[in-house]
Parts: C-alpha cells; sequence; structure tokens
C-alpha cells in the first residue's frame, strides 16, 4: 500500500513538472514584464502575452505575473468587421502581439468592471510619471497583428 502511494505521489509530481515547464517555454521567464516597461520610459511595440479575453472594445492579455495589457481591436460595439480579426484566440495561448501605444486606463479593476463605471482614459501625450507607474493603471494600445508563440516551439 505505501509504494502505491509514493508511486502516486511521484507520478502526480512529474506531471505537474510537466505542465509547468509548457508554459516556461511558450514564453521564456526572461522575458520583460509589464511592471518593468512601466519603470522604463517607453512601452514596447511587440509584447509576448497570454490571452485573457474580451472586454468591451477591447482584447485583453496579461504577462507571466498576470499584470493586464490591453489592445483596441475596434472602434466601436458596432464595429462587427473587427470582431473576425480575433476569432482565432484562445484563452491562456502565448501570442506575439504588436500594436502602437495610445495611453492607459485609470484604476481599471474588477469593482470597476461590474459597477459599470467607463473607464478613465488618458491619452499617450497627457501621461504623468505617477500615473505611468501605478500598477492600478492598465497600458492601451491599439491592435495590429498577432501571432501564436506555438508556431515558434514547432520550427525550433
Amino acid at each position: 500500500m505505501k509504494i502505491i502511494y509514493l508511486l502516486f505521489i511521484n507520478l502526480f509530481f512529474f506531471s505537474f513538472s510537466i505542465n509547468s515547464q509548457r508554459y516556461e517555454k511558450d514564453i521564456s521567464f526572461k522575458e520583460k514584464r509589464v511592471l518593468e516597461f512601466k519603470k522604463e520610459s517607453n512601452f514596447p511595440n511587440d509584447w509576448k502575452l497570454f490571452y485573457k479575453g474580451k472586454d468591451s472594445d477591447y482584447v485583453v492579455f496579461y504577462d507571466l505575473d498576470g499584470q493586464e495589457v490591453y489592445f483596441k481591436y475596434r472602434r466601436d460595439h458596432l464595429d462587427r468587421e473587427a470582431e473576425n480579426t480575433i476569432v482565432g484566440l484562445f484563452v491562456g495561448q502565448a501570442y506575439r502581439i504588436k500594436g502602437r501605444f495610445f495611453g492607459i486606463i485609470l484604476n481599471y479593476d474588477e469593482k470597476s468592471k461590474k459597477n459599470f463605471h467607463p473607464p478613465q482614459i488618458q491619452k499617450k501625450a497627457e501621461i504623468t510619471n505617477e500615473n505611468k507607474f501605478s500598477p492600478m493603471n492598465k497600458p492601451i494600445y491599439l491592435l495590429d497583428s498577432f501571432e501564436s508563440t506555438s508556431l515558434d516551439e514547432v520550427l525550433k
């Protein structure tokens, strides 16, 4: 009985370690995180992030620390053609996203979403250093393109 128990524990930890290595290959732990870019002077145009889902006119991606980046993919809620551009996104999948930095959403959290408060947006020219460094503020980009990083792993 003890042998079966020990085998079960070893099998459990072995399968857990295999699952944790999968995400390490999609996005390297050496990749810069959102908070690191907030400390620098400029945000990049290329990101490697995981897809979280849609939120109004935005698609939301997150880094390995769970910090979110919003990408605006349509002009307004009536833009039905833009829906076709994001059909291939899968939750939890890693993507290389290209976009142009637009601004920051101020103090946008789950409580604000549930109370239906519209987000306050500061455009690129209006951003102060105090607002840029706050972890509650989310960067906004205009979505140009995205591609799955799993293709990179297949080709290696």
